[in-house]
């Protein structure tokens, strides 16, 4: 009986851990994978929620210091959900490129180089609904780096080697920016 008990002490903690890890790697391919607005919905209303209720549920039901190790990975869970939902964007573009910067780099140089002088680009992500117009990302490889001044100071606008004004640049990794043009335009069609 003794070791029937303290078997189960020591793994009670393993269920409402192994639920954490789990809804992580599912929130991690929401964030990564899916389309950002079904992924920012299958976040809120799916992945988050259900993670919050089941440790609830384990916080309520748990002995002793299982309640208390529950409770602090509750804190931890929503802590995350909340720096991931107020840092969305860049939080998604960290997730995506750790998958597919390999093959978004080779994609981007493979592209023929434009005769207008722009940087080699691709399509990165974008997002939109009818009426309210489409937003488009753009990877682009910047071998000058010309763009670090517009991602460090967070200047807007038109730059050298990018047709179109944009809204936001980040630096992703040396020479390769993710350019956010503003809704409506994209790299062969800027709004006058």
């Amino acid at each position: 009986m003794f070791s029937q008990m303290s078997r189960s002490k020591r793994t009670d903690w393993l269920v409402p851990l192994g639920t954490t890890v789990l809804a992580t790697v599912f929130a991690y391919l929401c964030i990564a994978v899916v389309d950002v607005d079904l992924g920012v919905l299958l976040l809120l209303f799916g992945v988050v929620p259900c993670l919050l209720h089941s440790l609830f549920l384990f916080a309520f039901t748990g002995r002793g210091w299982i309640r208390f190790e529950i409770a602090l990975l509750l804190v931890v869970a929503s802590t995350g959900a909340w720096l991931v939902s107020t840092n969305f964007h860049e939080a998604r573009i960290i997730a995506r490129w750790s998958i597919y910067s390999s093959a978004y780099q080779e994609r981007t140089i493979a592209a023929a180089n434009d005769s207008r002088g722009y940087l080699q680009h691709t399509e990165w992500d974008g997002w939109g609904f009818p009426g309210a117009g489409n937003t488009v990302e753009y990877l682009v490889f910047d071998p000058g780096n010309s763009l670090a001044a517009s991602a460090n100071t967070a200047d807007v606008g038109k730059m050298d080697g990018i047709p179109c004004p944009i809204a936001e640049t980040t630096l992703v990794e040396n020479q390769w920016y993710v350019v956010l043009l503003y809704t409506g335009t994209d790299w062969d069609h800027c709004s006058a």
